[in-house]
């Protein structure tokens, strides 16, 4: 290693290729990193370097060419076919394309950024994303405020955005996910007297037997009628 720095204090080295560290010490394992050996070649790693063991057909310090002239059919999807030597060839691939002929595309999905349970879908050099309800945007990062979709929370219930969904918050006498259900006050039965409960919408009354008082219950009011 190279002393490129020193303050008095320190020093910083600057390693060479397949050395890491503090003073270089440390070896660098080419082998970890993904297609350093192409076309399914074998990576051993070597001190400061490496070496790829090609299988049939295949030869190069990373088993990047392929045995054979070029022709039009060398390289696939755009590729560009170069010819090294007088036995081998190489296919320069197209942006989104890998392979030693260019035949594979390359799944951008590996590494994708999509949020909130979203879905990755691969497309050619580049991917899109399928959101979950609630979500939306290029990387389903942006929630859907549904509170401003008419008519959310019915019968006067007050939406309250939340992230990925929503809340109705409904008056006295409603129930649902929206509100939409009317709730049985009936139930139990609030009446006494072996009254019957007759059920309103958000409210109820009680219809006395013969002979007793007729009691209407409506908004928090109570009327009396005597049917005797």
């Amino acid at each position: 290693g190279e002393i490129v720095q020193h303050d008095g204090q320190g020093f910083l080295c600057q390693c060479p290729h397949g050395f890491e560290g503090e003073v270089c010490e440390k070896d660098v394992d080419e082998c970890q990193a993904v297609g350093t050996c192409k076309n399914g070649g074998t990576c051993r790693n070597l001190v400061g370097s490496f070496k790829c063991l090609c299988s049939t057909m295949y030869h190069g310090d990373r088993c990047e060419m392929r045995q054979g002239v070029c022709t039009s059919n060398s390289c696939y999807n755009a590729g560009k076919c170069i010819q090294r030597n007088v036995r081998l060839y190489e296919c320069v691939c197209s942006t989104g394309y890998t392979g030693s002929q260019c035949e594979e595309n390359i799944d951008d999905c590996i590494n994708h950024k999509c949020q909130n349970g979203g879905s990755c879908k691969d497309d050619l050099n580049d991917y899109s994303c399928q959101c979950t309800t609630g979500w939306q945007g290029w990387r389903c990062s942006h929630d859907i405020d549904e509170c401003q979709l008419p008519g959310i929370c019915k019968n006067g219930g007050t939406c309250q955005n939340t992230p990925g969904g929503y809340k109705c918050v409904c008056v006295n006498g409603y129930t649902g996910t929206r509100c939409e259900t009317d709730k049985n006050e009936c139930h139990p039965n609030p009446c006494q007297n072996k009254a019957t409960c007759l059920d309103l919408l958000g409210d109820f009354k009680c219809l006395c037997l013969p002979g007793n008082l007729w009691l209407l219950l409506h908004q928090g009011w109570n009327w009396a009628l005597d049917v005797r």
